[in-house]
């Protein structure tokens, strides 16, 4: 199978060009990402499910929970919470655009920005994932997307959706930092290959293998402000960030701050290995 794409040179799009298919490209993205994902959260956030009686039995593996998820709310309730994750694209672009016309911001500035706008679908995401059929009262907890927020901001008000916020902002420059010491440090791995394909694996490779050790170091921060969502509208909540830190490692072991990574890294190595595909077997220009 060949590519029309890699056969010609690349032209430059149009900005609606390139608006449409960045849109196309995450929505796709997001579809093959949630079903990672909904685990990830699921065998991440599970004591907070076990604790608010949704669940009885803690899941005893990443296959555990997919078998469980799969027998009692059937195989599309993989992609439940995926809406939250495709709309968050379009916030943040505005963002971008906004920004970048401005001429003023800094990355970080950008960052920031993008966080606080993005963060509310995000909150709801996290709640919509683990949001399993109790087995205490054989309901859900939301009814949707809308009803998260109109829940959360009844009960605890805009701060129950910017829950775990700070750790959050703490976790995305962390991990960019990290990201970039690693590239820096290693970057005399990085071997030109003898044909421009051999070339192109061993970038896609070593970036693959900087971005999975960006995600191992920083992970706990996820699993942290995770947490700290799944109490924002509970009665029994975590004092802060560093109270929830200390109760994670007392009651469950410090390896649990890395709860999910696996389905994690698994993931970006499918995702990286779609974009490849859509880019050069769906990309217009």
């Amino acid at each position: 199978m060949t590519s029309n794409n890699t056969d010609k040179p690349r032209r430059s799009p149009s900005p609606s060009e390139f608006l449409l298919y960045s849109a196309f490209s995450h929505c796709m993205l997001k579809i093959f990402e949630n079903p990672f994902e909904r685990l990830r959260l699921l065998y991440q956030c599970q004591s907070e499910l076990l604790k608010a009686g949704s669940l009885s039995t803690p899941y005893h593996s990443l296959f555990d929970c997919a078998k469980r998820i799969a027998k009692t709310e059937g195989l599309f309730s993989f992609w439940k919470g995926t809406l939250p994750s495709i709309i968050r694209f379009f916030p943040t672009q505005l963002v971008n655009v906004i920004l970048n016309s401005s001429g003023l911001p800094q990355p970080w500035f950008m960052g920031t920005a993008q966080l606080v706008i993005s963060y509310p679908l995000d909150y709801v995401k996290t709640r919509l994932l683990c949001d399993i059929i109790s087995e205490k009262t054989g309901k859900r907890m939301f009814n949707g997307m809308i009803d998260c927020f109109s829940q959360t901001l009844r009960i605890a008000g805009l701060r129950g959706i910017f829950q775990g916020f700070l750790v959050s902002l703490i976790a995305t420059y962390a991990y960019r930092f990290v990201f970039q010491f690693v590239w820096e440090k290693l970057a005399f791995l990085k071997q030109e290959g003898k044909t421009k394909k051999q070339s192109e694996m061993n970038n896609f490779l070593f970036a693959w293998f900087v971005t999975v050790s960006a995600i191992t170091v920083t992970y706990p921060f996820d699993t942290i402000r995770r947490r700290l969502i799944m109490t924002a509208i509970e009665p029994t909540k975590y004092i802060n960030t560093i109270d929830c830190t200390m109760q994670i490692i007392k009651n469950e072991g410090l390896t649990a701050l890395w709860n999910g990574l696996s389905v994690h890294i698994l993931k970006t190595g499918v995702l990286a290995g779609v974009g490849v595909l859509l880019d050069n077997y769906i990309r217009p220009y």
